[in-house]
Protein backbone atom coordinates (compact mmCIF):
# COMPACT_ATOMS: atom_id res chain seq x y z
CA UNK A 1 0.00 0.00 0.00
CA UNK A 2 2.80 2.31 1.05
CA UNK A 3 4.51 1.94 -2.30
CA UNK A 4 1.33 2.41 -4.57
CA UNK A 5 1.24 6.07 -2.68
CA UNK A 6 5.05 7.10 -3.20
CA UNK A 7 4.63 5.92 -6.83
CA UNK A 8 0.98 8.10 -6.99
CA UNK A 9 2.60 10.96 -5.08
CA UNK A 10 5.31 10.88 -7.80
CA UNK A 11 3.49 10.44 -11.22
CA UNK A 12 1.39 13.34 -9.58
CA UNK A 13 4.11 15.21 -8.75
CA UNK A 14 5.54 14.74 -12.83
CA UNK A 15 2.11 15.64 -14.05
CA UNK A 16 2.27 18.96 -12.27
CA UNK A 17 5.68 19.66 -12.93
CA UNK A 18 4.83 19.34 -17.00
CA UNK A 19 1.46 21.49 -16.80
CA UNK A 20 3.50 24.11 -14.85
CA UNK A 21 6.30 23.88 -17.42
CA UNK A 22 3.39 24.49 -20.40
CA UNK A 23 1.39 26.98 -18.81
CA UNK A 24 4.92 28.86 -18.32
CA UNK A 25 5.46 28.41 -22.00
CA UNK A 26 2.37 29.75 -23.10
CA UNK A 27 2.55 33.42 -20.57
CA UNK A 28 3.65 36.35 -22.30
CA UNK A 29 2.78 39.87 -22.59
CA UNK A 30 -0.33 41.19 -24.76
CA UNK A 31 1.62 41.75 -27.84
CA UNK A 32 3.16 38.25 -27.46
CA UNK A 33 6.84 39.20 -27.14
CA UNK A 34 8.53 39.50 -23.17
CA UNK A 35 9.67 42.36 -22.23
CA UNK A 36 13.21 43.64 -24.00
CA UNK A 37 12.44 41.05 -26.94
CA UNK A 38 10.48 43.69 -28.79
CA UNK A 39 11.73 42.39 -32.29
CA UNK A 40 10.68 39.50 -32.09
CA UNK A 41 8.48 38.18 -34.78
CA UNK A 42 4.97 36.75 -33.19
CA UNK A 43 2.67 35.64 -35.39
CA UNK A 44 -0.92 34.66 -34.32
CA UNK A 45 -3.69 36.32 -32.96
CA UNK A 46 -5.87 35.67 -29.60
CA UNK A 47 -8.37 33.81 -31.49
CA UNK A 48 -5.52 31.32 -32.70
CA UNK A 49 -3.16 30.25 -29.50
CA UNK A 50 0.71 29.64 -30.18
CA UNK A 51 1.56 26.34 -30.06
CA UNK A 52 3.94 25.93 -26.53
CA UNK A 53 7.27 25.42 -28.17
CA UNK A 54 6.50 28.31 -30.31
CA UNK A 55 5.68 30.08 -27.69
CA UNK A 56 9.14 29.30 -25.78
CA UNK A 57 10.79 30.01 -28.87
CA UNK A 58 9.29 33.18 -29.03
CA UNK A 59 10.64 34.40 -26.00
CA UNK A 60 14.15 32.77 -26.14
CA UNK A 61 15.19 31.63 -23.04
CA UNK A 62 16.85 28.22 -24.24
CA UNK A 63 16.13 26.50 -21.03
CA UNK A 64 12.45 26.47 -21.13
CA UNK A 65 12.47 25.30 -24.75
CA UNK A 66 14.98 22.29 -23.46
CA UNK A 67 12.79 21.74 -20.81
CA UNK A 68 9.29 21.48 -22.64
CA UNK A 69 11.31 18.96 -25.10
CA UNK A 70 12.34 16.85 -22.35
CA UNK A 71 8.93 16.65 -21.29
CA UNK A 72 7.90 15.52 -24.81
CA UNK A 73 5.94 19.04 -26.21
CA UNK A 74 5.90 18.04 -29.87
CA UNK A 75 9.00 19.28 -31.96
CA UNK A 76 7.03 20.19 -35.16
CA UNK A 77 3.97 21.75 -34.11
CA UNK A 78 3.43 24.67 -36.32
CA UNK A 79 1.23 28.06 -36.28
CA UNK A 80 -1.64 29.65 -37.93
CA UNK A 81 0.91 30.37 -40.54
CA UNK A 82 2.41 26.75 -40.94
CA UNK A 83 5.55 28.06 -38.94
CA UNK A 84 7.60 25.55 -37.25
CA UNK A 85 9.58 26.46 -34.00
CA UNK A 86 12.35 25.69 -36.40
CA UNK A 87 11.46 28.25 -38.52
CA UNK A 88 10.78 31.36 -35.88
CA UNK A 89 14.28 30.46 -34.01
CA UNK A 90 16.03 30.68 -37.85
CA UNK A 91 13.62 33.71 -38.66
CA UNK A 92 14.96 35.65 -35.18
CA UNK A 93 18.30 34.69 -35.67
CA UNK A 94 18.55 32.44 -32.32
CA UNK A 95 21.38 30.44 -33.11
CA UNK A 96 21.36 27.92 -30.35
CA UNK A 97 17.78 27.87 -30.22
CA UNK A 98 17.85 26.59 -34.34
CA UNK A 99 20.58 24.29 -32.99
CA UNK A 100 18.87 22.91 -29.90
CA UNK A 101 15.53 21.88 -32.50
CA UNK A 102 17.60 20.66 -35.19
CA UNK A 103 19.89 18.41 -32.50
CA UNK A 104 16.49 17.53 -30.68
CA UNK A 105 15.25 16.28 -34.48
CA UNK A 106 12.72 19.36 -36.13
CA UNK A 107 11.95 18.87 -39.52
CA UNK A 108 14.43 21.04 -41.28
CA UNK A 109 12.26 20.88 -44.53
CA UNK A 110 8.99 22.24 -43.40
CA UNK A 111 7.43 25.07 -45.56
CA UNK A 112 4.81 27.42 -44.09
CA UNK A 113 2.15 28.54 -45.87
CA UNK A 114 3.72 30.82 -48.00
CA UNK A 115 6.34 28.03 -49.09
CA UNK A 116 9.03 29.73 -46.94
CA UNK A 117 11.96 27.16 -44.78
CA UNK A 118 14.30 27.84 -42.09
CA UNK A 119 16.72 28.02 -44.38
CA UNK A 120 15.11 30.72 -46.60
CA UNK A 121 14.50 32.74 -43.42
CA UNK A 122 17.82 32.28 -42.29
CA UNK A 123 19.05 33.48 -45.83
CA UNK A 124 16.64 36.33 -46.48
CA UNK A 125 17.40 37.77 -42.62
CA UNK A 126 21.81 37.09 -43.06
CA UNK A 127 21.35 34.63 -40.64
CA UNK A 128 25.12 32.80 -41.47
CA UNK A 129 25.24 30.15 -38.41
CA UNK A 130 21.93 28.88 -38.89
CA UNK A 131 22.02 28.74 -43.04
CA UNK A 132 25.52 26.47 -41.85
CA UNK A 133 23.48 24.56 -39.33
CA UNK A 134 20.60 23.68 -41.41
CA UNK A 135 22.86 22.69 -44.42
CA UNK A 136 24.47 20.94 -41.60
CA UNK A 137 21.51 19.06 -41.28
CA UNK A 138 20.67 18.30 -44.76
CA UNK A 139 18.55 21.16 -45.45
CA UNK A 140 17.16 20.58 -49.13
CA UNK A 141 19.24 23.64 -50.58
CA UNK A 142 16.59 24.63 -53.88
CA UNK A 143 13.17 24.05 -52.83
CA UNK A 144 11.50 27.31 -54.23
CA UNK A 145 9.06 28.83 -52.05
CA UNK A 146 5.48 30.25 -53.77
CA UNK A 147 6.95 32.74 -55.44
CA UNK A 148 9.70 30.70 -57.17
CA UNK A 149 12.53 31.99 -54.73
CA UNK A 150 15.39 30.03 -53.71
CA UNK A 151 17.24 30.57 -49.99
CA UNK A 152 20.32 31.76 -52.25
CA UNK A 153 17.99 33.87 -54.29
CA UNK A 154 16.48 35.50 -50.88
CA UNK A 155 20.24 36.11 -50.09
CA UNK A 156 21.10 37.97 -53.08
CA UNK A 157 18.35 39.80 -53.18
CA UNK A 158 18.64 41.23 -50.10
CA UNK A 159 22.76 41.99 -50.56
CA UNK A 160 24.07 39.36 -48.11
CA UNK A 161 27.09 38.06 -50.05
CA UNK A 162 28.53 35.63 -47.30
CA UNK A 163 25.14 33.39 -47.26
CA UNK A 164 25.08 33.77 -51.17
CA UNK A 165 28.65 32.58 -51.32
CA UNK A 166 27.49 29.87 -48.47
CA UNK A 167 24.48 28.35 -50.54
CA UNK A 168 26.10 28.61 -54.14
CA UNK A 169 29.31 26.36 -52.61
CA UNK A 170 26.66 24.35 -51.20
CA UNK A 171 25.16 23.86 -54.98
CA UNK A 172 22.18 26.09 -54.51
CA UNK A 173 20.78 27.37 -57.25
CA UNK A 174 19.70 31.35 -57.87
CA UNK A 175 16.37 30.90 -59.26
Amino acid sequence: MRLCSLFFSSVLAACLFSLQVHAEAMRSDASGSPPGKENVTVQSSDAVPLPPLIRAVTSGPLPRVRLLLDHGTPINDRDKDGNSALIVASRNGNGGLARLLVERGSDVNIQNKDGMTALMFAAQKNHEEIVSILLSANARINTTNNEGATARLLARENGHDEVDMILKEAGGRCQ
